[in-house]
């Protein structure tokens, strides 16, 4: 099965919409980062919920996700067209943006991958916020796949984070960490 088939099969199910990790990570993003609003890419949408609140806010909102099936009914009628259908290890062609949120997505990229992902992520924006967490999935065991293939620390995520730009400001959250870099 491949990583969008898996994610496919995985948004069929209405338990996995149940909770928004970038949705709950918006309180963060801007109390802790103070982004100026302006552009920005939602890198693994998922729902949409957390791209539907920053459009809110104000920022203008592109989306990317593998699955084409990901968004949530009120998003897709709202910013549908502003999503792209992409894996972020191959080249996304879309305009750069100021500001990056990538939520609930380093852990399921598979290890081989993961530098790709944020080269291609620092590559399109001049800061990225980065949530990921730092345990194993649960929802997987509902689909019979693996759903968090790279789950490392949060100075492990820190150290290779720090490769790609600079860290402005960080927090570890005991299961998840997050991070602001600027390339």
């Amino acid at each position: 099965m491949t990583e969008r088939d898996k994610y496919i099969k995985a948004w069929s199910y209405e338990g996995y919409r149940g909770y928004s990790p970038g949705e709950y990570a918006i309180s963060t993003y801007i109390g802790e980062c103070n982004p100026k609003r302006t552009t920005i890419i939602d890198f693994g949408t998922g729902t949409g919920r957390g791209a539907l609140a920053l459009y809110n806010l104000g920022f203008e909102v592109t989306m990317v996700d593998i699955a084409d099936n990901c968004l949530d009914r009120k998003v897709a009628d709202k910013l549908g067209r502003n999503l792209v259908i992409g894996n972020l290890w191959e080249h996304l062609d879309l305009p750069r943006a100021d500001e990056g949120y990538c939520t609930d997505v380093m852990e399921h990229i598979p290890p081989e991958h993961v530098e790709a992902v944020v080269k291609n992520i620092m590559g399109l924006c001049k800061r990225a916020f980065f949530q990921i967490c730092l345990v194993e999935d649960k929802f997987g065991e509902v689909i019979g796949e693996q759903l968090h293939l790279t789950v490392e620390s949060f100075d492990w995520w820190k150290d290779l984070l720090s490769r790609h730009g600079a860290i402005i400001s960080c927090g570890d959250m005991d299961e998840n960490g997050w991070f602001y870099i600027e390339a």
